[in-house]
């Protein structure tokens, strides 16, 4: 609110109330991880169990008063405690199924679980220009912990992008639809809810659809799970995460593949500020990127190549040379600026057509969970 009131030239009643505010806001509050971190300095929750933690801190943003160490219960969904005899089952059922352990994890879960992931997303509060510091360390260590659950409307995998937690994001984003994309025109299911936990831990639980105007004895030759739910929320958490993995811009500086573990890619997205991004990777490295802005305004790029790079118009001419951390654009004079690092030069590119094959057949992912398409039943 105020750097729009800023921005328009205007100076809000209430402009040195919030001031005095954001003044006043104190450190984010950090918290020992107890027994999620060995004595080795290893994680022992969440889909990284093993790797080295950043530290021993935690964001205890949620944490419970008066709590000191978790009590740790396993459940799986956001409520439902697992008795022991259903944990066998589900483990004798499914071998790669993933315990979650969220329980009373210290954290104060409200009616959606993540809380303790708002300073990364959606607030934009810690990120990328934090990294290095303790509360950038403890965001990792919360997020990494607890990376277990494939509800959803978990937030982790843009969480994971937006700390350029590239690995870490690629393994999320290959199991995501494993766990949600259960229809087959790309639609996606909730996940680990309570009301859906038969399907959900035991996949292959299924019935034939039965004919209304029957006495049930008829069938329709095609399979449903006990609860047919579809979520929007992960279509978007999926989109989101991909696209914060190639672009990111929320704090004003946009950074190209800040969490891209692929060695090639290529997109074209919108920035904050008006500003549209195309950036392409080949052979785990970035060519070039070309910005195009009609606002006439200041536009801050993290340079990724760590050198010099050279800023070209759309037409070919070299207006600038920096290997500063940030380059700082003034789109003043040009709608377009393309940043191609050293040595290469405009000259060296040529723009190609790319062929690209249309889908003709279904798809399923390794673990025939995700599919895309479905074969003829009749």
């Amino acid at each position: 609110m105020l750097e729009v009131a800023d921005e328009l030239g205007e100076e809000l009643p209430e402009a040195a109330h919030y001031r005095d505010i954001l003044a006043a806001l104190p450190d984010y509050p950090l918290a020992p991880g107890g027994a999620f971190i060995d004595a080795e300095g290893k994680y022992t929750a969440g889909n990284f169990v093993g790797q080295q933690a950043l530290g021993e801190k935690f964001l205890a943003s949620g944490f419970r008063e008066g709590a000191v160490e978790p009590d740790i219960s396993f459940r799986f969904g956001s409520d439902q405690p697992l008795s022991p005899n259903v944990e066998d089952v589900l483990h004798a059922v499914r071998g790669d199924m993933r315990i979650i352990c969220k329980d009373n994890l210290l954290f104060n879960e409200g009616i959606f679980p993540w809380a303790e992931h708002c300073p990364v997303f959606p607030s934009g509060v810690l990120g990328l220009a934090q990294k290095g510091s303790p509360e950038y360390d403890a965001a990792v260590n919360t997020a990494l912990i607890t990376s277990t659950c494939m509800f959803g409307m978990y937030t982790t995998p843009i969480v994971l992008a937006r700390l350029g937690l590239a690995e870490e994001l690629k393994f999320e984003l290959e199991e995501y639809p494993e766990y949600t994309q259960w229809f087959a025109n790309g639609f996606m299911h909730y996940g680990s809810l309570s009301i859906m936990l038969p399907e959900t831990f035991v996949h292959e639980v299924r019935h034939t659809v039965k004919d209304a105007a029957s006495d049930g004895s008829v069938k329709f030759p095609f399979e449903q799970w006990p609860f047919r739910h579809c979520g929007f929320e992960p279509q978007g958490t999926l989109l989101t995460a991909m696209n914060e993995s190639m672009l990111q811009s929320y704090d004003g500086t946009i950074r190209v593949f800040p969490a891209y573990a692929y060695p090639k890619g290529s997109f074209t997205l919108h920035a904050v500020g008006g500003s549209i991004v195309s950036a392409e990777l080949e052979n785990g490295k970035i060519l070039f990127i070309a910005i195009f802005n009609k606002f006439k305004r200041q536009v801050k790029v993290h340079n990724p190549w760590n050198s010099t790079a050279d800023f070209y118009t759309a037409s070919g001419t070299l207006i600038g040379t920096s290997s500063e951390d940030v380059f700082e654009l003034d789109f003043t004079d040009y709608l377009e600026v393309i940043i191609i690092p050293a040595p290469l030069k405009w000259d060296d590119f040529v723009v190609v057509q790319e062929n690209t094959q249309t889908n003709q057949t279904p798809k399923k992912s390794a673990k025939g969970r995700a599919m895309l398409g479905m074969d003829r039943l009749f």
